[in-house]
């Protein structure tokens, strides 16, 4: 399901991907991103990517050592 109407996916030779898209900054955004932070990597932009390992870094730390 395309994020927007202006959304570009590009496969790369290595078999991963590239995706890019205008979107909303928005929490349910943030939520999605962070549901398959396992498998993606966000570049830009830096507010949004610091955002995310914010959260990231929090979760770790609440489950880091048990």
């Amino acid at each position: 399901q395309p994020l927007s109407a202006d959304m570009r996916l590009e496969y790369q030779e290595d078999g991963s991907a590239h995706l890019e898209a205008t979107v909303e900054d928005n929490r349910p955004l943030l939520g999605w991103l962070l549901a398959h932070a396992g498998a993606i990597q966000l570049y830009a932009p830096a507010q949004l990517r610091t955002a995310m390992l914010a959260q990231l870094r929090q979760g770790l730390a609440l489950h880091d050592g048990e």
